[in-house]
């Protein structure tokens, strides 16, 4: 009698490509980011990567009008604005770059661990809130006691961080009781 050899299961190849942006730096009037490409090939649970493509990508920032960023907000163009020394400077960007947790301009005044903004609440004024809360963190121009800070809008996950504000008044310590 004659064995035959059972033929092997065929293994499936997936092939998918991430998109990560990294290394996000401002020089003068430019932004700068990474743009990178990672190709990975997956046969069973064993993943692995074939290609990795880093692009460095540039975007030079205009000056332009709290107006003119009114036309760019209608306009659903993914966009980033940054504020110093209370000028507006704009530059178009990919819908799929965050800047949630970028430090460009330094920390986050609103609420860096330890150091949360006694304001950071949507109460009036009059009772110590802020209008950016009451706002959801939107249009950045609207501040002027916001001085330095950049917002990114029309983009998958839009941000706003303030660098700098004449409103903001640190929180007390929290007491901590020993049971």
């Amino acid at each position: 009698m004659k064995k035959t050899l059972a033929t092997p299961p065929k293994i499936k190849t997936i092939t998918e490509k991430v998109l990560v942006f990294r290394n996000v730096a401002l020089e003068g009037n430019t932004l700068k980011v990474e743009k990178v490409i990672t190709t990975f090939e997956k046969k069973q649970q064993i993943r692995n990567q074939v290609d990795k493509v880093v692009t460095p990508m540039s975007f030079n920032l205009i000056e332009v009008t709290a107006k003119e960023l009114t036309y760019y907000r209608q306009s659903e163009i993914p966009s980033f604005v940054l504020k110093v020394d209370g000028k507006l400077y704009y530059t178009r960007i990919p819908r799929s770059i965050s800047f949630v947790s970028c430090n460009i301009l330094g920390r986050h005044k609103c609420s860096i661990s330890r150091f949360e903004c006694r304001r950071l609440s949507a109460a009036s004024d009059d009772q110590g809130g802020c209008e950016k809360v009451r706002n959801k963190s939107k249009c950045i121009e609207r501040y002027p006691w916001i001085t330095n800070g950049f917002e990114t809008f029309n983009t998958d996950q839009d941000a706003m961080v303030v660098a700098k504000c004449h409103h903001y008044k640190k929180c007390p310590p929290q007491r901590r009781d020993i049971l």
